[in-house]
């Protein structure tokens, strides 16, 4: 790691940096060489306080038109904050990890996903619970998707995607929030949806795992994680079910009932008591 002092209003064209990481880490009032930054792609800021100052510093429309993706994590943030996220032009990757969200924020994220240039969304460990009306298939058109800790109430899922057959998903995760019987079909749906992950849901109502068969998920997705539930004999029939899969993370004894049951699994690669891999994607895409 390279560390050095910059003066204030020293301009910074000549690092050409492409990516800036800053973690636990006190911003000043003022920051006058943030705005001397054009090239750069990829922000993280990490507990990070006094954030606000980031945001009202930035007077340069060239750093809202080259940023990619910006991640955020332990720090919260205000509905101005917010609004000034609005102002990358070009962010495709946005990571919201335990920033103290609820659904009042999914307002201003509504208008950035709406301008379809973003293309990964993580909210991990946030207190969205429910969804407002007006943000109804917000998700239609994102790839990657992560509302792992969110509190999500159950019949959350079926709001965030009114259109299962245009949607562009091809990751979910959806860990630790309750689903109902709805949700799990609306998943069923999503045509292109390669990776779920379904870590220690609360299934309420009559929910069961077997409403992940009612459409067309059978012949498509490719990785499932399943860990933290209790799993029937019964429940394990739906796994028998997909056709394609590569890889299924699930709890010790849920792998203990697979085995005594001896249902047959088109699926070789068995992930016990470890949670895949997935999430990263490759150096090259720098995914949030």
């Amino acid at each position: 790691n390279l560390s050095f002092r910059i003066k204030k209003n020293v301009n910074l064209n000549f690092l050409k940096l492409e990516e800036l990481a800053l973690k636990d880490f006190s911003l000043p009032k003022k920051i006058h060489n943030i705005q001397f930054l054009p090239n750069l792609e990829f922000l993280t800021l990490y507990r990070i306080q006094n954030i606000s100052s980031l945001f009202y510093n930035l007077n340069e429309q060239q750093f809202y038109d080259t940023l990619r993706t910006l991640k955020i994590k332990g720090t919260p943030l205000t509905h101005l904050e917010i609004e000034k996220i609005l102002n990358f032009s070009r962010l495709e990757n946005l990571k919201l990890h335990t920033c103290n969200l609820d659904s009042s924020h999914l307002l201003n994220l509504n208008k950035l996903i709406s301008k379809k240039i973003l293309r990964r969304l993580i909210l991990t460990n946030n207190k969205i619970k429910n969804i407002p009306i007006t943000c109804k298939g917000m998700f239609n058109d994102l790839e990657h998707i992560v509302l792992d800790r969110c509190g999500l109430y159950a019949g959350s899922v079926s709001l965030f995607f009114n259109d299962t057959k245009s949607n562009k998903i091809s990751f979910l995760d959806l860990s630790h929030n309750s689903l109902n019987r709805t949700d799990l079909i609306v998943v069923s749906g999503l045509i292109k949806l390669q990776v779920l992950k379904l870590n220690g849901i609360n299934l309420q109502e009559d929910a069961r795992l077997n409403n992940l068969t009612t459409h067309g998920l059978t012949k498509h997705l490719k990785f499932l994680e399943i860990k933290e539930l209790t799993i029937s004999a019964k429940d394990i029939l739906f796994l028998s079910k997909f056709k394609v899969l590569e890889k299924i993370s699930l709890s010790e004894s849920s792998f203990k009932c697979l085995k005594i049951t001896k249902v047959r699994i088109c699926c070789s690669n068995f992930d016990v008591d470890s949670v895949l891999e997935i999430e990263t994607l490759s150096n090259k895409e720098k995914s949030v």
